[in-house]
């Protein structure tokens, strides 16, 4: 188990600036379960307080999924995710701008009572862990970001608000609406609401506050503005500051000009790195037409990717209920009749400019409602869906345990080959997760592959040790079917074309997520040519650590990284943070990565 030291001798290294002593006596290893806690009781003001850091120890990295800091204030509590990269200890400094859900009666930040910190096993190995040292981390903000979520909400537009200060270069800070006073609002210049069509108006005592705020010479920022998203206008923020705060202007400039000057040198960065031969740089287009932008076919869509050193494109074609070509095997999409071929369209467009030709397939899931049509819609209807730990029905997610779903995933898979792609990748090839499926079919499948009645359906195959570990081989064997039968049918009727799946970084074995989903043992029996672990991460360190055990458990040669800055909230500078972990993955060795999304 994690052993809890508490402040001590601990929190006098750290004030000194120097490393707390490693754990050599912890009595036992974790883990004893997929996750433990480290609870540190003590109070806390956190409510003018964005930052909050504590010193976490893991051993072994590699053995850590992640890790979650709750703060508990009166019977509720939330989240913030942090990734402890090094071996040895970190210093873990966590945004309050990304806490996660709320959960029950959340009393505010300035009634804190706890901090507990949870490591969550990777499913690999053993390690030793433990925290200590929390404290607010000391500020001066400028700004504030009123947040005011209904309890359950997770996050939205405020942290981008927050997001967009910081691109300003204007220190904010977040307040809970629970705790809008003049205390907290001292030395604070500019109140931002982030504004939204369903956004939920203060109550009276928050606007009586803010009223009084702005007698005393403060600034509301009520406009409709979002924070920022891909494809914003970062300097359009900072307009929006000076206008507001005249005497920000300086500031305001300094910060855009470093911000221009530091993009720029990240476009060199990435114009350079186009030009190293040997590794695969290829981009993912999740609409089936082609690029979101106006004017655009694949045709333009391939030309731009070559002109710009990518070597491949990827595109997703069809869905679990869906084809956007004309396919034998799926349900064709109406708009085929209208705006052709997609699959045949692709192909040509990438053999023209000379990329890699990747055919992307997202499996089980038939994405209710866009990307629905009649025949899933009749298939979940009549059965054929997966049913969750609660006996829910899910609306989108085909079952595995039905002969049908698992022959038309491989169909599917056979047909994207023979339009003479390059590349088949499989997406969604798992479970959405451990809650599911718990169907009938299932069931009865279960027992029968071990032989016996199980009579405490399903809560058993969660309590009994026996049980939960046949479960999860139940599960696995569900979906590795579909990738072994894909692979055999694909290696001998058209061996030139790769196969590969985008895969959910760590656990290579499956363990902890239990999503179904041994992507070690898919590229160890030669399924697969190499996994796409889905390292959207925004963090350079923890890209590295996560890169570093995928390498660790495939191999260097059986690993291709897909990077997501698309996903990331965007201050203008994510050209510089893809420029990084470019370079990161060629450190690493990696023969090279894909972008998410077009």
């Amino acid at each position: 188990m994690f052993r809890c030291v508490l402040f001590g001798m601990g929190a006098l290294l750290s004030a000194m600036g120097l490393a707390a002593p490693a754990i050599e006596d912890a009595p036992e290893r974790f883990p004893k379960s997929e996750r433990h806690d480290v609870v540190i009781r003590q109070d806390f003001d956190l409510s003018r307080s964005r930052y909050f850091a504590f010193d976490a120890y893991v051993e072994d990295p590699g053995a850590v999924d992640r890790g979650t800091c709750y703060f508990l204030s009166g019977s509720g509590s939330c989240g913030i995710r942090f990734a402890p990269s090094r071996p040895g200890w970190n210093r873990i400094v966590v945004d309050r701008a990304l806490v996660g859900r709320v959960e029950g009666a959340f009393d505010g930040w300035s009634k804190v009572r706890a901090v507990k910190v949870t490591f969550w096993w990777s499913g690999v190995r053993t390690t030793k862990a433990d925290a200590r040292n929390p404290h607010a981390v000391e500020e001066t903000p400028l700004a504030a970001v009123v947040d005011n979520r209904v309890g359950g909400e997770r996050v939205t537009f405020f942290s981008r608000m927050c997001k967009s200060f910081d691109a300003a270069g204007i220190p904010a800070t977040v307040i809970d609406e629970a705790d809008l006073s003049a205390e907290t609002l001292s030395g604070i210049r500019l109140v931002a609401l982030p504004g939204y069509e369903s956004h939920r108006k203060l109550k009276p005592d928050g606007e009586r506050i803010l009223e009084e705020f702005a007698a005393r010479g403060g600034k509301v920022l009520r406009k409709t503005w979002k924070g920022l998203i891909a494809g914003e206008d970062t300097d359009g923020f900072s307009e929006i500051l000076k206008k507001e705060v005249p005497e920000w202007a300086a500031r305001l400039d300094t910060a855009t000009a470093e911000r221009h000057a530091r993009a720029a040198r990240a476009e060199q960065a990435c114009a350079a790195a186009a030009k190293v031969t040997g590794e695969q740089r290829w981009m993912d287009c999740h609409d089936p037409f082609g690029p979101p932008v106006d004017g655009w076919d694949w045709d333009r869509a391939a030309k731009f990717l070559a002109e710009n050193g990518f070597t491949g494109m990827e595109a997703n074609l069809c869905r679990a209920g869906v084809a956007f070509y004309d396919s034998k095997v799926l349900p064709v999409s109406e708009k085929v009749a209208e705006r052709g071929d997609q699959l045949k369209a692709f192909v040509a467009a990438c053999r023209k400019y000379g990329l890699e030709c990747r055919a992307w397939r997202v499996c089980w899931n038939t994405s209710h409602p866009r990307f629905s049509t009649p025949e899933s819609r009749k298939w979940i209807s009549n059965g054929w869906g997966q049913v969750s730990f609660d006996g829910k029905r899910h609306e989108s997610y085909l079952c595995p345990s039905v002969p049908e779903n698992r022959e038309r995933e491989i169909a599917s898979m056979c047909e994207l080959a023979a339009a003479g792609v390059d590349v088949i990748s499989f997406d969604y090839i798992r479970y959405p997760d451990r809650n599911h499926c718990f169907c009938d079919r299932c069931r009865k499948a279960f027992e029968e592959a071990i032989g016996e009645t199980v009579a405490d359906w399903p809560a058993a195959v969660r309590s009994d040790a026996r049980l939960v570990r046949l479960w999860k081989m139940f599960r696995d064997e569900r979906i590795s079917y579909v990738v072994e039968e894909t692979s055999r049918r694909v290696r001998h009727d058209f061996p030139k074309v790769k196969i590969v799946a985008s895969v959910v970084h760590g656990d290579g074995d499956g363990h902890v997520k239990n999503l179904g989903q041994p992507w070690k043992d898919w590229v160890r029996r030669g399924w697969l040519d190499y996994v796409v672990p889905m390292d959207y991460f925004e963090d350079a360190d923890t890209l590295r650590a996560s890169l570093r055990e995928q390498i660790r458990t495939v191999g260097v040669d059986k690993v291709r990284p897909i990077l997501g800055p698309s996903l990331w909230m965007d201050d203008g500078l994510n050209v510089e943070r893809l420029a990084e972990q470019v370079k990161i993955c060629r450190e690493e060795g990696a023969k090279g990565s894909g972008l998410f999304v077009y």
